[in-house]
């Protein structure tokens, strides 16, 4: 694995296909690779259900996010992606859920630049 991968944590009560199909509908370049996973400006994202969900635990302002529905890991798919780039898709994957009503928190090294 690359460095600067992260993960995205989204609390929705959307399924992983809409996710899915709304990221791929959102961001053009975006590329269906498996059921559940798509590469995108130089990432592969995997959608998939934390298994630690927890509908009451994901409510505390601090530690809720551990408890979010979905845990999307983004990895990059080669060497050349840099920090730079994965702050700005970080930001952006946030402003995404955001914006649909999710919320969302991105478990980075970078989290302070966000």
């Amino acid at each position: 694995m690359y460095d600067n991968h992260f993960i995205v944590m989204v609390d929705s009560a959307t399924g992983w296909v809409r996710l899915l199909e709304d990221l791929i509908t959102a961001f053009s370049g975006a590329v269906q690779v498996k059921a559940n996973s798509c590469d995108l400006r130089g990432n592969w994202l995997e959608i998939s259900p934390n298994d630690d969900a927890d509908e009451k635990l994901a409510t505390d302002p601090d530690t809720g996010y551990h408890y979010f529905r979905w845990r999307i890991e983004v990895t990059p798919l080669n060497e050349s992606v840099g920090e730079d780039n994965q702050v700005l898709f970080a930001r952006a994957l946030l402003q995404h859920f955001r914006s649909g009503g999710a919320r969302a928190e991105v478990l980075a090294n970078f989290e302070d630049r966000l």
